[in-house]
């Protein structure tokens, strides 16, 4: 395609150039709008009845038998008029351009390969440009101009045959039939995209339309400057093909390179935004200078310097940049429907943006006081709303991208390990308990035939030796509004049952009494009450105690220090009752020595909307780099073992370590001033839908802190882990080990920074590997984590029963109750199995 549009563009660009005046350039421009205009109805009717796979090998067919029979026609006879067709016929290419190949491509590629590959996969058509613009002023030697129109078509034949090797191997994406039975024909009229109207309403459509159209206004307004200009300095037509030829080869030559060397380093950088709107920024550059030279000194051969410039902007910066990026604009619309908004696009604004300068060209030529340099200040005008609609189609680039992700995002789980009490976050509404409420409000109505009126009656049933009279007590009390009712939840709250002191911790949030604070704060740490007590803690810190209450929560919390599962239900308590006051005691929690204590104080803070200052920014910059640093030790390790199944213990444990350090990295983000909450994209990330994978990794590059991009986008896309840990190496390096080895790495790692269980799994994965790793195993037997120290245990035990026998004696020697158990579990676990 890129030989057949270079040779056909520059030959019939000279013999129009030569044949016709300056005037009927606007005319061309508008018949090459109706024309492609025509086509696009045509192929949007088309598209709904048959495969796509089908529709766009009979593009190429017409393409080629049309410029076949326009070229015949032209050699048989001396009518000059087909020179103005075969020009118009430029549009006609351009148009089965995008059909065949930016539809198909967008059908075989998913967003995230777009990004990565449209700026290399259309390198081809720039080599083959570069290739015939630069063979033209050889070519010439031996050919007439119009006789190199030959090559053309042979060239849309290789096209024919290309295609039909693409659609062989990827039948199954591009035999896609978009529409609709013959019955659901009025629905389908109402649908989105089935007329302009609806087409027009939805905003990203308009945006894309209208962006579309710009670099075809563009093109044409500079093409008939640089044309114009181009006549004046070479009126002989083989001269005027050398020179088009030779400028347009050192155009491609530019284009390669920004493609193979820039264009994926541009788009990393700074995203979509600049490479929609680097474009026609570039043209204000140029034309700037070529209007303000020209206003002054006239069309003398430096403005005509200037208007080179402009037209060198168009061919290299349009094709290695502009249209790459737009076709990503494409990939957020639903697979069914791209296609028909391709052919919209193609055959709508393109078509306008044909017509629309050519009408303007039209009247403003038809001024004999206009000249180029006044075209030149027109087109200013136009340029400076192309910019705007560059920078605005970027936030609906993202609304987008986000409606895609909603409907998946729908009923997703909370991701990550979070069954265990401790762990359990508290729902944001602070309604963690009520179902224990219920419960104790239920068999309060079953029991209603007491009397509730009388005080004295509820104090009887304090002391009532019947647990269900003491339960019932405890709700009373709660709704007594006695001031002196929390001295008796007092006695109810150590009472022997574990209903009896569950229901009076509840109902003390009822009484708020600040004289009961301590003693249901202290009932936290009892796993049978916890949930109970933190209940009655948010029922007391309500209102305007609730200043009060995170006050003594806090100072619960310093008190705390040898307890960190205390600490943190009391941190997920002062999140829950918030305020002004919950933030300013949380904050220097951030500085707390136990990770999983900051870890929960970050989430709390998170969750409270809080932004760390300036000299908090350090530190929680610090611990994104180690997260994500950890991140890609975990990732290196699933590389090293990698001839571990991917449902191997050790490989499953693996991912779900990754699993639960993704939302702690994506909450430290939020912390940082001018962050936004990320728990949605982080959920999504990790429910690792395929279908929506790379909208999602899109939403997260935009919306990403700057200085973070690099560091993490790369061990999310998809590429092979040796990849990433290679993009990865500059800023966190990692040692590549033998299975062994790695597995020893993963055992002996400090236990703040990874799981009991993953480092427990490790060292049954090596137990089993068939080496001898007695010494490891003895040094983790000893472990203050249950799981590694009955992991390690278990296997000396089978493997080498005398280290086992002399590891017991020593902890019986020393009287280690805590490992004498596990001994014991062991032991009888094992003797039932071989009984």
């Amino acid at each position: 395609m890129g030989v057949a549009v270079a040779i056909f563009y520059t030959a019939t660009t000279s013999l129009f150039l030569i044949s016709f005046e300056r005037t009927m350039l606007p005319k061309a421009y508008i018949a090459g709008g109706l024309v492609v205009y025509g086509l696009g109805v045509v192929t949007n009717y088309v598209q709904r009845k048959i495969q796509f796979s089908k529709l766009a090998n009979g593009l190429i067919y017409f393409l080629m038998l049309s410029v076949t029979g326009l070229l015949v026609t032209y050699q048989f006879s001396d009518i000059k008029w087909l020179i103005f067709f075969l020009f118009v016929w430029n549009r006609v290419f351009v148009f089965v351009n995008g059909i065949t190949f930016w539809s198909t491509a967008s059908k075989i590629f998913d967003i995230q390969q777009a990004k990565r590959l449209y700026g290399l996969i259309s390198t081809g058509e720039v080599v083959s440009s570069i290739l015939s613009f630069f063979s033209v002023p050889l070519l010439l030697q031996f050919l007439a101009t119009d006789q190199l129109l030959y090559i053309v078509a042979v060239a849309v034949v290789g096209c024919i045959v290309l295609m039909r090797l693409i659609v062989r191997r990827f039948s199954r994406q591009l035999s896609v039939i978009k529409e609709t039975p013959k019955e659901n024909a009025e629905t389908a009229a109402a649908d989105d995209t089935s007329s302009w109207r609806t087409f027009l309403s939805n905003p990203y459509y308009l945006l894309v339309f209208l962006l579309a159209m710009m670099p075809v206004v563009g093109l044409f307004f500079v093409d008939f400057m640089f044309a114009v200009e181009s006549k004046n300095v070479f009126p002989d037509k083989e001269l005027l093909a050398g020179f088009l030829g030779t400028f347009f080869g050192f155009c491609a030559l530019l284009e390669i390179l920004i493609k193979t060397v820039l264009y994926n380093k541009v788009i990393s950088k700074f995203g979509l935004t600049l490479g929609i709107s680097l474009l026609p920024i570039t043209l204000l550059f140029s034309l700037g200078l070529a209007v303000g030279y020209g206003t002054i000194y006239g069309t003398t051969a430096l403005f005509f310097a200037f208007i080179v410039l402009s037209r060198f902007f168009m061919s290299s910066v349009r094709k290695s940049v502009n249209e790459p990026s737009f076709q990503v604009l494409m990939q957020p619309i639903p697979g069914p429907e791209r296609a028909n908004v391709q052919s919209r696009i193609e055959g709508g604004p393109k078509a306008l943006g044909n017509i629309v300068p050519g009408v303007i060209l039209l009247i403003l030529t038809s001024m004999p006081f206009i000249g180029t340099v006044q075209i030149a200040a027109f087109f200013l005008l136009i340029l400076a709303g192309w910019v705007y609609l560059s920078m605005k189609v970027q936030n609906q680039y993202r609304t987008v991208l986000r409606a895609t992700l909603e409907k998946p995002a729908t009923g997703l789980e909370p991701m990550g390990d979070r069954a265990d009490p401790v762990s359990a976050p508290l729902p944001d509404d602070g309604d963690a308990y009520l179902e224990l409420a219920k419960r104790v409000a239920a068999r309060k109505k079953s029991t209603l035939n007491y009397e509730r009126s009388s005080f004295d009656f509820i104090l009887k049933l304090t002391n009532s030796a019947r647990e269900h009279d003491r339960v019932l007590a405890a709700q009373m009390l709660g709704e007594s509004g006695r001031y002196y009712a929390f001295r008796y939840l007092m006695q109810l709250i150590n009472d022997e049952s574990t209903d009896v002191k569950n229901a009076a911790l509840i109902a003390a949030g009822s009484v708020r009494s600040a004289e009961l604070w301590p003693l249901v704060i202290a009932h936290l740490d009892s796993e049978r009450s916890h949930e109970a007590a933190a209940y009655g803690l948010l029922g007391s810190g309500e209102g305007s105690g609730r200043d009060a209450m995170v006050r003594e929560l806090a100072r619960s919390f310093d008190r705390a220090s040898g307890s960190p599962r205390l600490q943190i239900r009391l941190i997920r308590l002062i999140r829950q009752i918030g305020g002004v006051k919950a933030t300013k005691v949380l904050r220097p929690a951030m500085q707390h020595p136990e990770a999983e204590i900051r870890d929960e104080v970050y989430e709390a803070l998170t969750h409270l909307g809080y932004r760390v200052t300036l000299t908090e920014r350090s530190g929680v910059a610090a611990e994104i780099d180690a997260r994500i640093g950890l991140l890609v030790w975990v990732l290196a390790a699933q590389h090293d073992l990698e001839n571990y199944p991917s449902d191997s213990p050790i490989q499953t444990t693996l991912e779900s370590e990754k699993r639960k350090i993704l939302p702690k990295i994506f909450t430290l983000l939020s912390l940082l001033p001018g962050g936004q909450r990320f728990d949605d994209l982080c959920s999504l990330l990790l429910d690792n839908n395929q279908e929506t994978f790379g909208y999602l990794l899109e939403v997260v590059n935009m919306t990403l802190p700057e200085s973070w991009k690099d560091k993490l986008i790369p061990l999310f896309e998809e590429q092979p882990l040796a990849e990433k840990l290679k993009r990865s190496a500059e800023s966190y390096p990692q040692n590549q080990f033998s299975p062994d080895e790695r597995l020893k790495d993963i055992a002996n790692n400090h236990f703040s920074r990874i799981s009991a269980n993953l480092r427990a799994t490790a060292l049954e994965a090596l137990a089993q590997s068939g080496a001898d790793h007695t010494i490891t195993l003895a040094a983790h037997a000893v472990s203050p984590e249950a799981v590694i120290a009955e992991t390690a245990l278990r296997a000396l035990y089978q493997q080498n029963p005398g280290r086992y026998r002399d590891i017991r004696l020593v902890m019986k020697a020393q009287d280690d109750t805590f490992h004498l158990m596990i001994c014991q579990k062991i032991e009888k676990t094992e003797y039932l199995t071989a009984s």
